[in-house]
This record gives structure tokens, C-alpha cells and sequence, in this order.
């Protein structure tokens, strides 16, 4: 494999056979591990260079993994055939939205998908982004985009987007046989459909859009996750959910919550985060920590409790939580 090589259609062929690669595993299960370093350490002005299309067209990859340091572009213009594939993780990648659909559509029997700092290379001229996650085999579900992408981290590299890493996004999730899901990113514009019928845990890391903090649009989320039994919570989504207008649905089924906490974040939406769970039997708190408002001690605004110091509250020194 030569990664130097400027035409990404040649990093996977032999000069005799072209497609020697793929065709000799063509009937044995291939399993496929792809890093590509920076490309500046190998060839001048290639990153977000595309893959070679066979890759996207194997008859015997049962598990495909590509991370790519700089960033890769994704083009599916030949059309996509993974009839084996079970495992899908792309890291740092760049894809058009029809181009994403359509490569999730060549996988007929993917079981899990990991999709990290995915960026939207959108030429539809739309301003919302429509984005749609449907794989019926589907059964785990990793989508996180690191807060890097916000903050400026990737600005150094050629090809890094701004106006599309924070362009709006419609997101509709239909995987009615998803049991697990992981997703960390901002808070999108629209949940547009969501149906995870058979989700059994969720780990959820949501955050608010800096540029828009007032957009908190989460119901429509929380709805489609109401069959949980095993939640985690990070600190950013309490944050969320205390901005959050709408009343949280019930969750009938969940049993166990774990909430990571931080001094930064108040326990605002504690009170009627937890009021949603009628039959939770454990709750873990990650760290216990908390942020001193004008609310706490009132027991309709927060859930700690300080003793009295002479009359005075101790800041530092919490007795329960009721």
C-alpha cells in the first residue's frame, strides 16, 4: 500500500491484478484496518483526499475501520455493495448527506456503526443539513463529535470547513433493532424522526449550541428513547435539560442512571429528571460535585441541602439530597 501515491484508486492495486486486494479474500470474511497519518507527512496538499471506491464495493469485508489523521473525504459516486459488512467505524471523515444515506443503504447487514467528528461537506445549498440514520440490522450506535470541532482545534488544516462543522442539521434516527447507542455531539437543529424500539442503554453527552444557547430542542430526542432501561448522563446534558422549556417524558422501563457532575453545572433539572424515572432502582452519581446557585436550599429549585453554620450556609459542606 502506498500512501504517497496522489491517486487514492492505486493505494490498494498491484500492477498485475488491479484488483488483487479484494479478489483474493473474495470468498473468505476480510477484515480491514485503516490509518492514514497526517497527510502532510506524505504528500503535499492531500488531506481530505478520497478513498479508493473498491473499498466501498467488497463482497467479503465483514469489518471496516478508517481513521485518518487530517481528515478524509468520502465519495461514493460508484455506487456502494457491503452485502457482509457488520462493523462500520469511520474517524474523521468529510461526506456529502446524500452521500452518507446512500453509503448507510449499501449495508444491508450492518450490525454496528461508529461515526466519530464527521463533518458535512454540503453542496445542496439547503440550510439544514437532512441527515438520516436508518439500518434495520443495526444494534450499536456510536455518533460523537468532540468538542475540538467547536473550538477551533482542526482550523490549521486546509480543508477544515467552519461554516459546514456548525452548518444546522436535520437528524432522524429509525433503527428499530438498535439495543446500545453512544451520542455526543451539540444539539442539532431538528430530531426530525427517532425510533429506537428495542434500545436497551444509552450513553448521552449532548451540548448546547454556543452560537444559539437558547436552542434547546431535545423532547422529540427523549421521546424516542422511552423503552431504556441502563442510562449515563453527562454533565453538558444537565446543562441542556435545565434550559430545556419542555416538560421531560416519562421513562417507564429505566432501572438504572448514572450522572456524571461537575462544580460547573447546577442540579437545576435534577428534581424533574428524576421524577421521569417512576421505577428506577439505582441511581450512581460520577463525582457528586455541584455548582452553588441562588436556588439551593430551596427545595423547589434544587435538590442539595447545607447545614447551618450560627445561621449561616456552609457552602462547601452538602448533608443530602432529597
Amino acid at each position: 500500500m502506498d500512501l504517497t501515491d496522489p491517486d487514492p484508486d492505486r493505494w490498494f492495486t498491484d500492477p498485475a491484478d488491479p484488483d488483487r486486494c479484494f479478489t483474493d479474500h473474495a470468498h473468505q470474511p476480510l477484515a480491514l484496518d485503516l490509518y492514514i497519518p497526517s497527510s502532510r507527512d506524505c504528500c503535499e496538499n492531500s488531506s481530505f483526499n478520497p478513498l479508493p471506491s473498491k473499498i466501498f464495493e467488497s463482497k467479503a469485508l465483514v469489518w471496516l475501520k478508517i481513521q485518518f489523521q487530517d481528515g478524509v473525504s468520502i465519495d461514493v459516486k460508484r455506487g456502494v455493495s457491503l452485502p457482509k459488512l457488520k462493523t462500520l467505524h469511520l474517524d474523521y471523515f468529510k461526506i456529502e448527506p446524500s452521500k452518507f444515506n446512500k453509503l448507510l443503504s449499501g449495508c444491508h447487514a450492518l450490525e454496528e456503526l461508529v461515526l466519530i467528528n464527521l463533518m458535512w461537506a454540503d453542496s445542496s445549498g439547503y440550510k439544514v443539513c437532512p441527515v438520516t440514520v436508518s439500518i434495520p440490522t443495526l444494534k450499536r450506535l456510536k455518533f460523537c463529535r468532540s468538542e475540538d470541532f467547536y473550538e477551533g482545534k482542526f482550523h490549521e488544516y486546509e480543508d477544515y470547513d467552519e461554516e459546514n462543522i456548525k452548518k444546522g442539521v436535520s437528524l432522524s434516527f429509525d433503527n428499530p433493532n438498535l439495543v446500545y447507542l453512544e451520542y455526543s455531539d451539540v444539539i442539532v437543529d431538528k430530531y426530525k424522526q427517532v425510533r429506537f424500539d428495542s434500545l436497551v442503554e444509552a450513553n448521552l453527552g449532548l451540548r448546547k449550541n454556543q452560537a444559539e444557547p437558547d436552542k434547546i430542542n431535545v423532547t422529540k430526542l427523549l421521546m424516542g428513547l422511552h423503552n431504556l432501561k441502563i442510562l449515563y448522563l453527562s454533565n453538558d446534558i444537565l446543562e441542556v435539560l435545565a434550559c430545556c422549556r419542555e416538560r421531560i417524558p416519562v421513562f417507564d422501563n429505566l432501572l438504572e442512571l448514572t450522572i456524571k457532575t461537575t462544580p460547573y453545572v447546577g442540579w437545576k433539572s435534577l428534581q424533574p429528571l428524576l421524577k421521569s424515572y417512576p421505577s428506577l432502582e439505582t441511581l450512581v452519581f460520577e463525582g457528586l460535585h455541584h455548582k452553588y446557585t441562588k436556588k439551593c436550599g430551596d427545595k423547589d429549585g434544587c435538590l442539595c441541602k447545607y447545614e447551618n453554620d450560627l445561621g449561616a450556609k456552609k457552602k462547601n459542606v452538602r448533608t443530602c439530597l432529597t
